[in-house]
């Protein structure tokens, strides 16, 4: 710590006067940290957090705060937890509890082949492509988690049952 720079700086939110280390760097402020305490800061998070897994908040709001529900509100945040809880909303507006629901409701594993969620990964999230187009979901056309396997292969058969049917009975004669 330089000369004439303080021992302790004041908590905008709490109002106490506290450490400089109990304060996260902020660039862009004179004095390099943040107005807020690091308590204040994930209590204040973690509010917004729960507030927006009940459903109020928007998509703007949600950047990185989602991924406080991927982390059950507990621990650390790391960025990877952040991008799959933002892409989990973006794309699919699926909260990180709904997808924990259908995850649950699947036995934990693929909706086609049952096989679990990878160790290091999550299943994909499968929507109907003839609702939405696009790669972002309306979230009502959401199907299921699937396996990445599952996934390509329903994309290789362009989302089409008759595909599917011809191929089963393709393999069954074969057999």
């Amino acid at each position: 710590m330089s000369e004439g720079t303080p021992a302790l700086k004041f908590c905008r939110r709490c109002g106490q006067e506290k450490e400089r280390s109990s304060f996260n760097r902020d660039r862009t402020r004179g004095d390099g940290l943040q107005k807020w305490c690091r308590q204040c800061s994930t209590e204040q998070h973690r509010n917004y957090a729960i507030r927006l897994v009940a459903g109020v908040g928007t998509a703007q709001q949600a950047n990185w705060v989602i991924a406080a529900c991927l982390a059950g509100w507990d621990g650390p945040i790391t960025t990877e937890d952040a991008q799959r809880a933002r892409s989990l909303y973006y794309r699919y507006r699926l909260t990180w509890r709904e997808y924990v629901s259908r995850l649950e409701a699947q036995d934990y594993g693929c909706a086609i082949c049952r096989e679990p969620v990878p160790p290091a990964g999550m299943l994909a999230v499968d929507h109907d492509h003839d609702c939405c187009p696009s790669e972002q979901s309306c979230g009502q056309c959401v199907r299921g988690l699937l396996c990445l396997n599952c996934n390509k292969a329903i994309g290789f058969f362009r989302e089409s049952a008759k595909n599917v049917g011809r191929a089963y009975e393709y393999l069954t004669q074969a057999s």
